[in-house]
């Protein structure tokens, strides 16, 4: 699970360049599209919304093989819901709550959530995703 974690969080190396106190609305539009791309599985729909440099190390191969994993010890993702955002004077920084359900040994459903994180900024006007992972 560590390893699983790690890779998630390693495919959001932080890039250089981003200063925005404000919260962009494509920012929002677009980490809202890649928590939906996770929790339907769509490996298009994710990795479109990651710039290049990023998607270049974390494409649709790399999405599938993590996603996998992930589902393996967490179960499918069933839901998600904004959990707020953290005050940072250059990044916005947007908190996910990921909904899991697995079967138990017993047969029983659990449920478990865990923290998504999505850090965009702003370079050269626009807004782009420079960080995601689960925390």
């Amino acid at each position: 699970m560590k390893r699983m974690v790690a890779a998630w969080c390693a495919a959001g190396v932080v890039c250089g360049g981003c200063a925005s106190a404000a919260a962009p609305p494509e920012g929002e539009k677009a980490g809202q599209a890649l928590v939906d791309g996770f929790c339907s599985g769509e490996a298009a729909a994710f990795a479109a919304q990651l710039p290049e440099e990023i998607r270049k190390d974390f494409g649709e191969k790399e999405f599938r093989a993590s996603r996998e994993k992930l589902c393996g010890k967490m179960g499918r993702p069933v839901g998600s819901r904004s959990a707020g955002r953290l005050a940072h004077p250059l990044f916005d920084i947007e908190l996910w709550k990921i909904a899991f359900e697995r079967k138990g040994t017993d047969g029983e459903t659990l449920r478990q959530e865990a923290l998504f994180q999505v850090v965009s900024g702003r370079e050269n006007g626009g807004s782009k995703i420079i960080s995601f992972g689960f925390l």
